[in-house]
């Protein structure tokens, strides 16, 4: 078949099914709203093998190999589920401008370019998906989105992500980095990352990245990069070939964080008004924890058998209080300025 569009359809309720396209400009185009388009074979489209600009349709059980560009949706309350999409030039899966739209269980895949989905909008829903050999596995622009249970694996980057308000949760990761997130008030929980170069990237302001009652473990060269203030780091278990946590930034909290064997630091911050509580901080290759800052409170942690000192601290007013060292004082804790306070460390 060599033809412009393959198939159009400007209407409600149709059923396009078990078609077979090939060497066409476009694959289907749809206006329409509530069609059901499944199980159709599509190969080698200049452009794209679905353009969906109507609402409530559904994309499903499609087989789409080789074309510039899988699913184009410039609609809304679409459901785009269980289509095998392979060896693109572009986005796999884009979502553009309009939100409330469905990604679910689709697999991806192609040679190291291109995005395997791509959201610019709001308010979808991306679950239960598999994308492997890409630039970008999920690439969001948007606020409000959820992207849950995918499995994003020989990626260059699991998950990109610019906005607020959203939810990266129960995703499990592999290939050169994890999650770089830019934005506020985002949550990245319960995630398994074990990439060669940076676990998560946080840029921004009163977000959480969490584990809840389990732990979110994180393997990588560089575990945990934040840069922002009042975002909290709660449940996680790093291990990195540099450092397991460096925090930029004020009123940050790490709570209950296990951070052990690091090839370097297992905690640098640098900042005020921070709170280091509970953490387990142990077996690092460098200090256990290095604070640059005034003003922070570093209460009840575990941090024994660093190479170095188990506290670096740099800054005045500090309160380093019932920390467990197993080792004398003097030798566990190097400060640079005094004016800090020390109580009930052993």
């Amino acid at each position: 078949m060599n033809c412009d569009i393959a198939i159009y359809i400007d209407g409600r309720n149709n059923n396009a099914g078990s078609n077979y396209i090939n060497n066409c400009k476009e694959g289907i185009f749809v206006s329409g709203t509530g069609n059901l388009l499944n199980l159709n074979k599509i190969y080698n489209i200049m452009g794209n093998a679905f353009t969906i600009k109507g609402s409530n349709n559904t994309i499903c059980l499609n087989r789409i190999d080789g074309s510039y560009r899988g699913v184009y949706i410039n609609s809304e309350f679409n459901t785009i589920e269980n289509n095998v999409i392979k060896n693109f030039k572009y986005h796999r899966i884009e979502i553009n401008r309009y939100g409330l739209n469905n990604v679910f269980n689709n697999n991806i895949s192609s040679n190291g370019v291109g995005t395997g989905i791509r959201i610019v909008s709001s308010w979808n829903d991306i679950e239960n998906n598999k994308v492997s050999g890409v630039k970008y596995g999920i690439s969001v622009n948007g606020h409000k989105n959820l992207l849950q249970n995918n499995t994003l694996k020989s990626n260059y980057y699991g998950i990109s992500a610019k906005g607020s308000n959203n939810v990266f949760s129960k995703n499990t990761i592999s290939g050169k980095n994890g999650i770089s997130v830019n934005g506020k008030y985002n949550t990245i929980a319960f995630n398994k990352i074990k990439v060669t170069g940076l676990g998560i990237y946080l840029k921004g302001n009163n977000s959480g990245i969490n584990g809840g009652s389990y732990f979110t473990t994180i393997t990588a060269k560089k575990g945990v990069h934040v840069i922002g203030h009042k975002n909290v780091l709660q449940n996680l278990k790093v291990k990195s070939k540099i450092y397991g946590m460096h925090i930029l930034g004020n009123k940050n909290t790490l709570f209950a964080n296990t951070l052990t064997k690091n090839k370097k630091i297992g905690i640098q911050v640098i900042g005020h008004i921070n709170k280091i509580k509970q953490n387990k901080i142990n077996r690092n290759g460098d200090h256990g924890l290095k604070l640059v800052g005034n003003n922070n409170s570093i209460t009840k942690n575990n941090l024994q058998m660093n190479k170095h000192h188990q506290i670096k601290i740099l800054g005045v007013k500090n309160k380093i209080s019932k920390n467990k060292f197993r080792t004398i004082l003097n030798k566990a804790i190097n400060t640079v300025y005094s004016k800090n306070s020390f109580n009930k460390n052993r």
